[in-house]
This record gives structure tokens, sequence and C-alpha cells, in this order.
């Protein structure tokens, strides 16, 4: 996660400071503490980036759940339930006992749409703050089929 320092400057200014200084005089004792403060601010500053890096990344994640039922009551498994906010958009299918999860949702708010075959589609809006951890309950409703059949008849005509 954190880049690895080249410490070779740091090996140098111990060096430099500690066996040269002398053959060097004042001046090699001068560049060796240059770079040991050089070497000193680039840590510091590698620190403080990754630090701050660190504090952009602290994000609160939430957790969706619930279950979708019919109109007895009876759980609707294989329902597709989508969880979107615009940019954001993720979706699953429910289970044998009609429960969904999403699990690390980055939104506070979302519309939820569960669909199944035979059933109306519900669109549901979800609120992190208003809703919390509680599970949601989704009830669809069948799809009415209202067909209008016209029967019209002719007379036989008599000859």
């Amino acid at each position: 996660m954190f880049p690895k320092l080249n410490t070779q400057a740091s090996d140098q200014a111990n060096e430099l400071g500690a066996s040269s200084a002398g053959e060097l005089g004042s001046r090699g004792t001068e560049i060796a503490t240059m770079i040991s403060r050089k070497t000193t601010a680039l840590v510091q500053v590698v620190f403080v980036l990754a630090a701050a890096m660190g504090l952009s990344q602290d994000k609160v994640f939430f957790q969706v759940q619930g279950t979708v039922l019919d109109g007895s009551g009876a759980p609707v498994s294989e329902a597709e339930v989508r969880l979107s906010d615009g940019r954001y958009r993720v979706s699953l299918r429910t289970d044998r006992e009609g429960r969904f999860s999403f699990s690390d949702v980055p939104v506070t708010v979302a519309t939820l749409t569960v669909q199944s075959s035979g059933f109306s589609p519900v669109e549901q809006r979800w609120d992190a703050h208003a809703q919390g951890s509680n599970p949601i309950e989704i009830t669809l409703v069948p799809v009415t089929h209202a067909e209008r059949i016209t029967v019209t008849a002719t007379a036989p005509s008599s000859a």
C-alpha cells in the first residue's frame, strides 16, 4: 500500500556523517545533514499523503434487505430486485424464501424496483436514514388481463 522508500540516500548520509565527515571536513558534514533532512522531509510527505488517502477512503456503506411476497403472503422466488440512484445500479434475484440482500451499498437514497413474471412491477423509494437496517417487505400484485371480446353475428338470410 505504501511506496517503498529508497533508503540508499539515508545510508549515504549516515556514511558521510560518520566515516567521511572527518575526511571531508565541515563541507562533508553539511552535505550529510542536507541529505538527511531531505530524506526526513520525503518520509514525512509520504506519511501525510498516505494518511490523506486513507481518510478519503473512509466511506459509509449500507445494507438493503427484505422479502418479496405475493398477495397471499407467499414468498416470490426468482423475482428481479434492482436498486439504483442514477449513478449506482445493482440487481439480483430473490431466493426460494423470497429474500434479497444488497451489501456495501454506497448511496443513502435509491429506488428499489421489483418485477416477476405474472406480477405488476413495483417501485419503492429506499432511504438509509429513514429505513435503517429494518428489512423491507414488498408485496407484488398479479397482472390482470383485461380482454374485450366482441361477438357479432349475422342473421341467416331467408331465401
